[in-house]
């Protein structure tokens, strides 16, 4: 990444306002109750899900951070998607949203439960914003993630989107 993209990145961060990030990049601020704020970027990529499940799924990963976005093939093109818990199977149009985290040398895994997926989504790209809460129970807290993505490009091919071994 350029010297600009992460001068943007840290202006962003320093603001506190994860609303701008550079052109492909997801900017999240993840606030821990009682503990210190952890703000990340990391490289976006969309992608049309092929299997019947349908929908849109953006991942990205970079040095221990994660994120993976899944809309559902119901929603709208552009407007908001509820984040639905893992067991909810009769929501129609819903997102899910999961995270890794580091906090020094310690893996964090969050599945976001609640919250919305706000999504402009045009021909051949995606922009969007991201505000949940999840259970971390490695450490048995409640994080709050506000994040950010601007024109994440359509991959030219679709992927296999169905959960499973």
């Amino acid at each position: 990444m350029s010297r600009v993209a992460w001068a943007a990145i840290g202006v962003a961060v320093a603001c506190g306002a994860p609303s701008s990030p550079p052109t492909g990049t997801f900017l999240g601020s993840l606030a821990r109750i009682q503990l210190d704020t952890i703000d990340f970027a990391v490289p976006l990529s969309a992608a049309s899900c092929r299997d019947s499940v349908g929908g849109v799924v953006l991942e990205g990963a970079e040095r221990g951070s994660g994120v993976l976005i899944w809309l559902s093939a119901a929603g709208p093109d552009s407007g908001a998607y509820p984040i639905a818990h893992p067991a909810d199977s009769l929501t129609t149009v819903h997102a899910r949203v999961a995270l890794q985290y580091r906090t020094g040398e310690v893996a964090h895994t969050l599945v976001l439960d609640s919250g919305t997926v706000r999504v402009d989504r045009g021909a051949d790209a995606v922009s969007g914003q991201v505000a949940g809460s999840g259970h971390d129970p490695s450490g048995g807290l409640r994080p709050l993630l506000r994040g950010a993505f601007v024109a994440i490009p359509f991959a030219a091919e679709s992927v296999p989107c169905h959960a499973g071994p």
